[in-house]
């Protein structure tokens, strides 16, 4: 056998043996058993994640100069002044509301300084991860206000108060690595360049303020994105296989495990999440368990869409809610299409989770325009004439969302609003009504 014989032989024996082996692993079944899965793990995302610093601001900063007030719910302010309370370390806290008495309001309002307002009465243990306190002994007090006085005085020794607004507690503190200097040149001396606002005095007890001249705000239109109720199906059901969906005749469907539920509405905008089991368990939340337990849950799923912000904490529902904010200024919608709420009833579960399917993407320039709203004093001269001005609580400028179901456009617009009876209105005036000139319309 000559060598190109043999060659011609290997590279036969070489391909015979290829196809053999390719045969073999086609053919090859192994004796696998079979795996149950029996719980579904979500790995679904829907939004993004946030803590807890991002999503708990002050809503407005009011600045107290030589009885002049002035003040802003500019995202910079607000952000600056945040990052001013992370470098403090608030010392001792005492309550000293019986020394203040009936000087409550002058105590609060009147003293040059800057008036942190927050958007609800929060947990001093909420903002434990978000500023620093070197006091142990006063976990249980909450606040929804910081007084930072400005005087001389505060270069030897900074003095700030934390304000109980509804209850009418102050409690007095410290506050170290304060820079005087630094503060009244970054913070204090802007009050000039915002709105000038003026107090009005609703009770003995309670003022409101308000911008003193006609407010300019921007209409703004968006084109918005829409989720499915399979993406948070995915997201909100841990065992797949066992969900059900239903479509009624209206347009709305139905998710359901047997257990939880997860209704969308006939637009498809809204979602509603209900787990009943968490009513057999009816465990107390603090106002910072109800809180925390939200931000966890919706982080669970990536769930921030939006620009949300915490907004409110009832303590008696145990629910929190998270508001859409555009430009410095809270979103209102009669539908609840601009918040997330959820409610709690036990330990580890919860019972609704009511959110929007929708969010905002790009802007559009050709259909925003300006709005000029009135004074505050021609809504307080309005008001008068409408409700029991010494039940309203609130009144700001705020947006309202409206959606074309039409198309994927939303657009906000600038209003007034009140919050009153505990409830939020918009204000609306009609110059064609000669004796009351407006009404309020309960929003949500």
């Amino acid at each position: 056998m000559n060598y190109e014989n043999i060659k011609s032989f290997l590279l036969t024996m070489l391909v015979i043996l290829s196809l053999f082996l390719t045969w073999s692993i086609w053919a090859y079944q192994p004796n696998l058993g079979v795996i149950e899965r029996t719980e579904f793990v979500s790995d679904v995302m829907i939004g993004e994640k946030r803590d807890a610093a991002s999503l708990i601001l002050p809503e407005q900063v009011l600045f107290h100069r030589n009885g002049n007030h002035y003040g802003t719910t500019d995202n910079s302010m607000i952000r600056s002044m945040m990052q001013y309370m992370k470098q403090w370390k608030f010392g001792e806290i005492t309550d000293i509301t019986t020394d203040v008495g009936e000087d409550f309001l002058s105590y609060v309002h009147d003293q040059d300084g800057v008036e942190v307002i927050f958007p609800s009465e929060l947990a001093k243990e909420t903002y434990n991860n978000i500023i620093s306190f070197d006091d142990d002994g006063s976990s249980s007090i909450t606040f929804d206000r910081l007084i930072v006085p400005m005087n001389e005085s505060q270069q030897e020794e900074t003095v700030a108060y934390f304000v109980s607004y509804k209850n009418k507690y102050i409690y007095q503190t410290t506050i170290t690595n304060f820079s005087y200097k630094n503060f009244n040149k970054d913070v204090y001396q802007l009050a000039l360049i915002y709105p000038s606002f003026t107090d009005y005095v609703v009770t003995d007890k309670h003022r409101i303020f308000l911008q003193s001249e006609p407010v300019k705000a921007n209409r703004i239109t968006y084109y918005s994105i829409k989720y499915s109720g399979e993406d948070f199906k995915e997201a909100l059901f841990t065992d797949q296989s066992s969900v059900k969906r239903d479509i009624q005749s209206t347009g709305e469907e139905t998710y359901s495990d047997g257990s939880r539920a997860l209704f969308i509405n006939s637009t498809g905008d809204m979602l509603q999440y209900i787990n009943p089991s968490a009513a057999t368990d009816r465990t107390s939340f603090t106002i910072h368990d109800t809180i925390q337990k939200s931000i966890d849950f919706i982080n669970d799923h990536s769930g921030w869409t939006d620009n949300y912000q915490l907004s409110g904490v009832d303590p008696i529902q145990q629910s929190a809610t998270f508001r859409l904010f555009i430009d410095g200024l809270p979103v209102y919608n009669y539908s609840g299409m601009s918040r997330m709420k959820l409610g709690w009833n036990g330990t580890n579960s919860f019972n609704t989770y009511i959110r929007p399917l929708f969010k905002l993407h790009l802007s559009i320039d050709s259909e925003s325009s300006q709005v000029d709203l009135p004074s505050g004093k021609a809504v307080m001269d309005l008001l008068g004439k409408i409700v029991d001005v010494e039940k309203i609580e609130e009144a700001k400028v705020a947006y309202e969302l409206k959606k074309d179901f039409s198309s994927a456009k939303v657009t906000v617009e600038p209003i007034w609003v009140i919050k009153y009876k505990n409830q939020w209105n918009k204000v609306m005036f009609d110059e064609n009504i000669k004796e009351r000139g407006g009404a309020i319309l309960v929003l949500e």
